[in-house]
């Protein structure tokens, strides 16, 4: 990625948006459901409870988005379905996850740069992100990772819808006071960052995961074994 050809490129650009984990962050886990194995362990102890309760923590979100109008749910609600199993325990639990997605997230340096001169120009900055954490705590992961100057946040659990359906980008622009203008977007996603993002009339620009060549190269070995 070139910053001056990327600079150039959305020089005719009202609104510039990008996604957050694994676009401007990233964990240091291989998987995002590792963290729950993380967590697990730490508040359970034993590593046969932490993959159980991995396990469950993965249904907890399925179920909670069953239940869910929109399809969107919060942390609260999947804890919400978590309950039966810890009782009280499922609060702490919560925290801990909290706290683990705060220490495991750091900065994607070449694109927080890009992101960073976006701002500097004076353009209009906006992050967009399909995530169960709430507002509030992905600030304080953004803050901790050096990311600041942005116009607003759109996270799908707040605004009831999502990226996939292309409405969360309409929702930012309409709240921006930009309905229908000229947006680019950078993110990750292939469903949610580029085919989303073009539904609703959206330029987008796809970002390559960390390390994405050594993903790849993972799951072909794990397909021939």
């Amino acid at each position: 990625m070139n910053v001056v050809k990327e600079e150039r490129r959305a020089r005719g650009f009202d609104l510039i948006s990008f996604d957050i984990f694994d676009t401007l962050i990233t964990r240091n886990v291989l998987h995002p459901t590792d963290l729950f194995t993380l967590v697990g362990h730490e508040i359970l102890g034993a590593t046969e409870e932490a993959i159980i309760f991995r396990d469950r923590r993965v249904e907890a979100e399925s179920n909670a988005r069953a239940k869910s109008e929109s399809g969107e749910v919060c942390l609260k609600d999947i804890y919400r379905e978590l309950f039966s199993y810890y009782g009280i325990k499922a609060a702490i639990l919560k925290d801990c996850e909290i706290k683990a997605e705060k220490k495991s997230c750091h900065p994607r340096e070449k694109w927080v740069r890009l992101f960073h001169e976006y701002v500097k120009s004076g353009k209009r900055v906006v992050l967009i992100s399909d995530m169960y954490l709430s507002s509030d705590v992905i600030k304080d992961i953004l803050t901790d990772c050096g990311i600041s100057g942005y116009s607003n946040i759109y996270i799908s659990n707040e605004c009831g819808c999502d990226k996939v359906s292309g409405k969360l980008y309409e929702i930012a622009e309409e709240k921006e006071g930009l309905k229908k203008c000229r947006h680019i977007h950078y993110g990750d996603s292939i469903r949610a960052d580029y085919m989303g993002a073009r539904k609703a009339g959206v330029t987008p620009r796809l970002v390559l995961k960390e390390k994405w060549l050594n993903r790849l190269l993972r799951k072909c070995v794990g397909h021939l074994g």
